[in-house]
């Protein structure tokens, strides 16, 4: 057996009775059942959204960046605190096959909450409130799994340069998650308020141009949001962090993920958003080396 898929297989066997894992698909499965309940009992919380497809798409964004990094940000340094890895240098594996087998392990532990918490989403929905499109889900779940590996991949990292006893894995993977969730969109605003000067009565509008964009674009959310615009053929209306107006290829539809849109150009809008995509996976892929440098100079 490699060396790569050694690391993953043992790591599988120990996730089956960690109970942290355990704990992270029981909360998808709660969390996935009480949105739709909610909605349908309230037709008027319900017909804010129009569609369950934009319920799910909200949910993904909150919950995956965090779980994903809470399934794997001790999967090394964790190893360590118990001597575990011990056992592993015993054979011919090298820091880096240790690295990758962990990040697959976690990848596929995360996975399968995602594909449990969307599994729970659809069967609550279609009972309680309305159906979703399945091809839909399908697409959905494929993309939130890829969007679940960038952040077991960051997870990872944070294992390799913290210890397990310590508060600061918590600390960064909080620090990782906020930003990207919930404040991203400030970001650029507050680089424009600097630069351009002027008091609050004078803040900039958020129309993203240049280097602004480009800071947006450095959210992997970003790249989610426009990967899952390709598929979905539902008409959804949501605000989630990206300032995509991608036009559907097959019907001519607009589908809307912000008021901000990305303003007309000469290159194609399908080259931007390779642009976007490889911009966004920057960071993490920086993070996720940067693990693995402290990584080859930590004391195993």
């Amino acid at each position: 057996m490699k060396p790569t898929l050694f690391v993953t297989y043992e790591d599988l066997k120990t996730l089956k009775d960690n109970f942290s894992i355990k704990a992270v698909i029981l909360s998808l499965l709660v969390v996935g059942f009480l949105p739709y309940v909610i909605l349908g009992r309230f037709d008027g919380i319900g017909s804010q959204i129009t569609h369950p497809i934009a319920v799910l798409l909200i949910m993904m964004q909150l919950l995956i960046p965090y779980l994903a990094m809470r399934a794997s940000y001790k999967s090394i340094s964790g190893e360590i605190k118990r001597n575990n890895h011990r056992l592993l240098l015993t054979f011919p594996i090298s820091r880096f096959n240790l690295l990758v087998g962990k990040w697959i392990s976690r990848s596929i532990a995360t996975a399968v909450a995602i594909v449990i918490h969307i599994a729970v989403s659809v069967i609550t929905s279609n009972v309680f409130y309305k159906g979703m499109n399945i091809q839909d889900v399908v697409w959905i779940t494929i993309m939130t799994i890829l969007l679940g590996s960038v952040f077991c991949a960051i997870g990872v990292a944070v294992s390799c340069i913290t210890d397990a006893d310590s508060i600061i894995p918590d600390l960064l993977v909080t620090i990782v998650y906020a930003p990207v969730v919930f404040f991203w969109r400030l970001i650029p605003v507050i680089f424009k308020f600097l630069i351009e000067g002027g008091g609050v009565d004078n803040l900039p509008e958020p129309d993203y141009t240049g280097f602004d964009y480009l800071i947006l674009r450095l959210n992997p959310l970003e790249s989610y949001s426009s990967l899952v615009s390709w598929g979905v053929s539902s008409d959804i209306n949501i605000l989630i962090p990206s300032s995509l107006r991608l036009p559907d290829v097959n019907a001519g539809r607009i589908i809307t993920y912000s008021s901000t849109p990305l303003e007309p150009s000469s290159v194609p809008v399908y080259a931007q958003e390779f642009v976007t995509i490889t911009l966004s996976l920057l960071i993490p892929f920086l993070i996720t080396m940067y693990g693995y440098w402290k990584l080859k100079n930590r004391e195993l």
